[in-house]
C-alpha cells in the first residue's frame, strides 16, 4: 500500500470515527421512531423522519469514502454519476494504493440505501413510499452489522 503522510492518515481516522459515531446517532434515532412506528399508525411527519434519518446515515458513509477517495485516489470522476462510482469504487482493492473499503454485501445494501436518498432528495414530486421505505430500512438493520466492521477494518488495516 502506498505510504501516505502520517497527518493524512491520522486525520481520515479521525474524520471516519467521527462519521462513524454519527452514523449510530442516526441509527439510534432511527430505531426510536421505528418503535413510535410500531405502537401506533406512522404520521406523514414520522414517515417523513425516518426516511431523512436513513438518508442522513447513507451521507455519512458516502462522506468517508469522498475523503478515503480524496486521500488515496485524488479524484472523482464523472460528475454525473459519482454518486455510484464512488459506491462502486469503495469495494475494489486497489493494488498498492488502499485495500477496499466495503465488502459485495456492504455495497448491496448502500446502493439500496443510496437509490432510496436519491429519490428521497426528489420526493417534492409525490408521496414516499411507505413500504419501499420500510424494506430500505429492513435492509439497512440487516447490513448495519457488517458494514461498520467493513469500515472499521479498513481503519485497522490504516493503523497498521
Amino acid at each position: 500500500m502506498k505510504k501516505h503522510s502520517f497527518e493524512v492518515i491520522r486525520t481520515l481516522e479521525g474524520e471516519i470515527n467521527f462519521l462513524l459515531k454519527r452514523v449510530s446517532e442516526l441509527d439510534n434515532n432511527l430505531t426510536e421512531y421505528i418503535t413510535c412506528e410500531n405502537e401506533q399508525k406512522a404520521s406523514q411527519t414520522l414517515i417523513i423522519a425516518m426516511a431523512y434519518t436513513l438518508s442522513g446515515i447513507y451521507s455519512c458513509f458516502e462522506d468517508q469514502f469522498l475523503k478515503i477517495a480524496r486521500a488515496f485516489e485524488n479524484r472523482v470522476e464523472n460528475p454525473a454519476s459519482w454518486h455510484k462510482e464512488l459506491l462502486e469504487r469503495m469495494q475494489i482493492e486497489v493494488t498498492d494504493v488502499r485495500p477496499a473499503v466495503i465488502s459485495r454485501e456492504s455495497f448491496a445494501a448502500l446502493d439500496e440505501m443510496r437509490g432510496f436518498r436519491h429519490v428521497f432528495r426528489s420526493s417534492y414530486m409525490f408521496t414516499l413510499d411507505v413500504e419501499r421505505l420500510n424494506l430500505v430500512i429492513k435492509r439497512w438493520q440487516k447490513g448495519k452489522d457488517r458494514i461498520i466492521a467493513d469500515v472499521k477494518h479498513f481503519l485497522e488495516i490504516l493503523e497498521g
